[in-house]
């Protein structure tokens, strides 16, 4: 019998020894957004925990594994947290080559 827990952003499923990791938001074409980042880092965890499974295999649910980044959360973000979480937009500092 599968172990299942569908409430999630991110749904986690064991089968013998396989667990399946489901990205579900299929509205958005399951575009990572922070909140997705953070089920799918919980699911992973739980992975790791799980004495039974040996495998992990993540899939998509609906007509795209993922679309990528949530752009429409990204264009909503201020400078300030781009600059707090890094990333391009953060204006990271490169060092000058002489």
């Amino acid at each position: 019998m599968p172990d299942t827990d569908g409430t999630s952003l991110v749904e986690y499923a064991r089968k013998d020894q396989v667990a399946t990791l489901t990205l579900n938001r299929p509205e958005k074409l399951n575009a990572f957004s922070d909140d997705l980042v953070r089920h799918l880092a919980d699911a992973l965890r739980r992975f790791d925990l799980d004495a039974e499974a040996q495998v992990a295999v993540i899939c998509g649910r609906g007509r795209a594994f993922s679309s990528g980044a949530d752009v429409h959360q990204r264009q909503l973000r201020k400078r300030e947290e781009f600059e707090q979480h890094g990333g391009p937009q953060a204006g990271a500092r490169i060092p000058a080559i002489s």
